[in-house]
């Protein structure tokens, strides 16, 4: 198992855990937004099982294992590997947002792919609608070119974006 980290800005984790909550029974959703509330006091990753005490249940009185259930539940909080005391700060529906970056990375690769030369002008690239992801196409870009797996070349016409060769493609 590996474990991946990844820097959320608050306001987007507020609005994700809210899309969460949406539906909830009134008790959950009461959890989540004492939860949120005490977002700014939680400096770091970890959760304990004291701070989830002392956020939760002073604001609910929900005790500590419904609230530490019902956390994990709407994906707000996942436990640490090998304790059973401490939690991390997670992201609801994380994995529906990792299938659609695999998705789109698998899309906008063979629009390039598809192209003569193997490249493809950024404008051109820009104006394309995905059809396997919710997200617009410059967060993707963006996130290709974060991962090393688009190369720009500044040209006369304007950027051409081409998919980096793997070295495992050379021969």
């Amino acid at each position: 198992m590996t474990d991946c980290q990844a820097i959320m800005l608050r306001d987007d984790y507020i609005w994700t855990l809210e899309d969460a909550l949406r539906g909830e029974t009134k008790e959950r959703m009461r959890a989540g937004q004492i939860f949120l509330e005490a977002l700014p006091k939680l400096k770091k990753r970890d959760v304990s099982k004291e701070d989830i005490d002392n956020i939760v249940y002073k604001g609910t009185g929900i005790s500590r294992e419904k609230a530490i259930t019902i956390l994990m539940e709407i994906g707000a909080i996942v436990r640490k590997p090998r304790t059973s005391s401490e939690f991390w700060l997670s992201i609801p529906n994380v994995g529906a947002l990792l299938i659609d970056i695999r998705k789109a990375r698998d899309e906008i690769s063979n629009i390039i792919k598809k192209r003569m030369y193997h490249e493809i002008p950024l404008k051109e690239l820009e104006t394309k609608r995905l059809k396997r992801s919710r997200m617009g196409i410059k967060f993707h870009i963006r996130d290709m070119h974060g991962q090393n797996l688009l190369d720009f070349k500044e040209t006369s016409v304007g950027t051409l974006v081409s998919v980096m060769k793997d070295e495992d493609d050379e021969v």
